[in-house]
């Protein structure tokens, strides 16, 4: 079913996900050309172009060769890849393929009993009705899925010609002593050696698995994992190869009703060739609750996207100074005792200046050169290397390790992701609506008792101490402003939602408390607030804008009263973000 709830959506990214995920559903359902029309419309200029950087451009670069080749089209050019003509598609197809099927079919498990021992076709519908927990013993349901796994990577390795059956290993002295070649091919074998199969579950017809694991789902409301998801795919798949495309719709309409994204995983399969054939010849349509009318409807419907205002290409910004002039500006200050090299920005005209120092001297020598941003007009930041710690700092490792556009270029849309094209944006973010999707995604905080201050934790509890580095690198940046740092350095935390929207929140945080940057360790930032709050509801207000900008943030704290409490004239603050 096509969702169209984000088409005028002020940000192009989810406006873009929910397009690609409609053209998933279209492509699917045997509609592959109003999927590649719709994709297309993020590659042309207008409304809906999402620019060569970012998320959605690298999902773009995944989707359009599949739904070109099931539409019998050329592929335009997409991420790093030229055009190219459907019959190199097909070859493009035909090895993509070959890598998924071995995978689908390589062993993975390591076995304690035969798989699908003690199965029958009416006691596997019976899982649909056993718990999802079971005391501190394996639950059924997911024991049903491992075997599950174990019995289908087996049929897709002997339908496919894998192999599949046991490999006998020799003795350790005949194996130390095989030729290189041999040892390669028994290695090769391993990979598919066929795991030992119950005999009762070798005649479990494969629908009969999937449709078992459908209904424990369903039953308790469950959404898919990567367990469940590779039963439904690998069913699919096989049902295909064995000229039953009824029973895969059979299997994707449950799937479907699981989990309405099935199509993404469903398309991801049709590089190959029994897969490919039911999607072009329209098999799921009705599991997926799409027709061409609807498709035609949802065509016009993006026409109507509004215009968005041109962008004002990024000017890079240089004050003028060179390395000797910026270090004469030290001069007197014990900043003037370091030996500082030049640091190109990478991919622009824009330079840094940076220098080891002592880790203990670190806040000092920032403090002294936070004092002298009017007269250099650059930010200091403290930082280290976690990779490059050669002394004297090599200036082009040191770069390439600070400076790494590759997070910016797998955020948000853009066709430039150059500090000054990130500044860019964030002086046009909504704030509220920014904090509004990060409110969506993260889970609220825990609620308070309502109990008086005494009844708390003790606040300072609540306040993370700050990290200390084994080395520190004092850097200076070309801009005067503590949160522009995020343009140049990212910051984990803006993996979810892009560093734009975090410099405007950082810069609502100087604005109102003073509060600046002085550490970035990739992970965790440390700030100075020069004006903490001082009441509770402005310290309630910020302590929510900070769980909102790192999920790590009220780790210590009990409830966010705690933690807001904790920030009470507290000028040292501390964000972590992290895997």
């Amino acid at each position: 079913m096509l969702t169209m709830t984000s088409l005028r959506h002020a940000d192009l990214d989810q406006a873009a996900a929910e397009l690609m995920a409609n053209a998933c559903t279209l492509a699917a359902g045997g509609l592959a050309a109003a999927a590649a029309d719709a994709l297309h419309k993020l590659q042309s200029d207008g409304p809906w172009r999402i620019g060569r950087h970012g998320a959605s451009a690298r999902q773009l670069a995944q989707l359009l060769p599949r739904t070109c080749l099931l539409a019998g089209r050329a592929c335009p050019p997409v991420g790093d890849e030229p055009a190219r003509a459907h019959d190199a598609l097909a070859s493009w197809a035909e090895q993509e393929a070959a890598q998924q099927l071995r995978s689908m079919a390589m062993t993975t498990a390591q076995q304690l009993a035969p798989a699908g021992q003690g199965w029958t076709e009416a006691g596997l519908m019976t899982i649909a009705h056993t718990t999802s927990s079971f005391g501190g013993q394996r639950p059924p349901f997911t024991q049903f899925c491992l075997d599950a796994q174990v019995i289908l990577k087996r049929r897709i390795a002997e339908r496919f010609g894998f192999g599949g059956e046991p490999v006998e290993m020799p003795p350790d002295d005949v194996l130390e002593s095989l030729p290189a070649a041999d040892l390669q091919a028994l290695l090769a074998r391993l990979q598919f050696a066929g795991a030992e199969i119950a005999d009762e579950a070798r005649a479990i017809p494969t629908a009969t698995i999937a449709e078992a694991a459908a209904a424990h789902l369903l039953r308790h409301e469950l959404p898919t994992d990567w367990l469940s998801e590779f039963i439904f795919r690998a069913a699919v798949l096989l049902e295909c190869a064995d000229a039953r495309p009824d029973s895969a719709a059979t299997i994707v309409a449950g799937w479907y009703e699981i989990d309405p994204a099935c199509a993404a995983p469903l398309l991801e399969m049709a590089t190959t060739e029994p897969v490919r054939e039911a999607l072009a010849a329209g098999h799921f349509r009705a599991a997926l609750h799409v027709h061409a009318a609807a498709a035609d409807r949802y065509l016009e419907l993006l026409d109507e996207r509004p215009q968005r205002a041109p962008s004002v290409p990024a000017q890079p910004q240089w004050n003028g100074d060179t390395l000797a002039s910026f270090v004469a500006q030290l001069a007197g200050t014990p900043l003037a005792g370091l030996d500082f090299v030049e640091l190109p920005i990478l991919g622009t005209s824009e330079r840094a200046y940076a220098a080891a120092c002592p880790v203990e001297s670190a806040y000092p020598l920032w403090q002294r050169a936070r004092a002298a941003v009017d007269r250099t007009q650059r930010w200091p930041l403290v930082t280290t290397l976690w990779g490059n710690r050669r002394t004297p700092l090599d200036p082009a490792s040191v770069a390439d390790e600070l400076f790494s556009r590759f997070e910016f270029e797998n955020g948000p849309a853009a066709d430039d992701v150059s500090p000054r094209a990130v500044l860019a944006a964030a002086e046009a973010v909504d704030l509220e609506a920014y904090l509004a999707r990060k409110a969506a995604g993260r889970e609220a905080p825990a609620e308070d008792a309502g109990g008086a201050d005494a009844d708390e934790p003790d606040p300072t509890l609540a306040m993370p101490g700050w990290f200390e580095p084994d080395n520190a690198q004092l850097v200076f940046l070309p801009t005067p402003r503590s949160e522009d740092a995020l343009a140049y350095l990212h910051w984990y935390g803006c993996l979810d939602g892009g560093a734009a929207g975090m410099i405007a929140l950082m810069r609502r945080w100087r604005e109102r408390f003073g509060a600046e940057l002085f550490a970035h360790y990739g992970t965790m930032l440390q700030l100075v607030a020069a004006r903490p709050p001082e009441q509770l509801d402005a310290a309630l207000a910020l302590a929510h804008e900070h769980h909102l900008a790192s999920s790590r943030a009220l780790d210590f704290a009990a409830t966010l009263r705690h933690y807001a409490r904790g920030l009470l004239g507290h000028e040292r603050w501390f964000l972590h973000e992290r895997p």
